[in-house]
């Protein structure tokens, strides 16, 4: 027999009742859970991690299944198995579901753990492939992490490597619905990507498309979208992270203008606020959301 399946011990799978599927989905959290690309929350003395099943399934096309499938089954059977273990957190503006290691973690990635070896090193790797050092001990195992907690959220983390930046700056292009001025706003993406990261110009991307098409829902049926150009120059500024606001029916907070400055947010919750920043104008209402 295969020793191992996804780097997993694929006896000490069968004897947990996992399945392929599985480990496949349980590998994309380890290679994830020390990374930025997890938001993090402290429960007592533990770290758990919110799961966008929308970005697992698109990076694991291979699966084949549902948002329900994935959170319901393949989750339901980690937790069940003890290799995960999850919280539910509730608050009056919405309920999230957060995940950590559970205790049989360890029994996946090691399959000698004697009662005269209270530890042992082994080796995991991250997204890169590079070696994480993993600490194993008889109550709980867990990869080290430092939580991502940059000192401005609104800012790139420098000690971040992008990848490709050219695909990058295609991918923003392609999401920005007037296509005018490519070489223009090419130049001007690439001077904002020393200073936000993919993921808050892919947000204000998203804030001003819905903002115009809010407007010409409303009150300015001919409003237009600005070109590329334009928009990359300066027309982003207004839908950063620090200058948004919106209500909790998703609605824009001031639609007066669509230069206006939209004031900064107030001190509010902040699992509420992440969770608004990935789920867009959709409420945060069903513990089974896209975390």
């Amino acid at each position: 027999m295969k020793y191992s399946i996804e780097g997993f011990s694929q006896s000490e799978a069968v004897n947990l009742g996992l399945n392929s599927e599985e480990l496949i989905v349980l590998r994309w959290f380890v290679d994830f859970y020390a990374t930025n690309r997890m938001i993090k929350t402290s429960i007592g003395n533990e770290q758990y991690s919110w799961i966008n099943y929308k970005s697992l399934l698109e990076d694991l096309p291979i699966l084949r299944i549902s948002k329900q499938t994935l959170s319901k089954r393949i989750f339901g059977d980690l937790v069940k198995a003890k290799i995960l273990k999850k919280k539910v957190i509730k608050k009056s503006n919405g309920t999230f579901t957060v995940f950590n290691f559970d205790y049989n973690y360890g029994l996946l990635i090691n399959n000698d753990l004697s009662s005269d070896n209270i530890t042992h090193k082994l080796k995991l790797t991250d997204a890169k492939s590079r070696n994480l050092p993993v600490r194993i001990s008889k109550n709980l195992l867990v990869p080290p992490v430092e939580i991502y907690q940059p000192k401005d959220p609104n800012t790139k983390d420098p000690n971040t490597k992008d990848p490709n930046t050219k695909d990058i700056i295609e991918q923003l292009w392609k999401m920005y619905p007037l296509k005018k001025g490519k070489k223009i706003a090419t130049q001007k993406i690439k001077v904002l990507l020393k200073t936000y990261d993919f993921e808050q110009l892919q947000r204000c991307i998203e804030r001003y498309k819905n903002y115009v098409t809010y407007r010409q829902k409303t009150d300015f049926k001919d409003l237009k979208f600005q070109n590329g150009s334009t928009f990359f120059n300066s027309g982003y500024v207004d839908y950063l992270d620090k200058n948004w606001k919106e209500e909790s029916n998703g609605e824009i907070n001031n639609p007066k203008e669509p230069t206006a400055n939209i004031e900064e947010e107030t001190e509010g919750d902040r699992l509420y606020k992440l969770a608004k920043e990935k789920l867009g104008d959709n409420p945060v209402d069903d513990i089974e959301c896209d975390f």
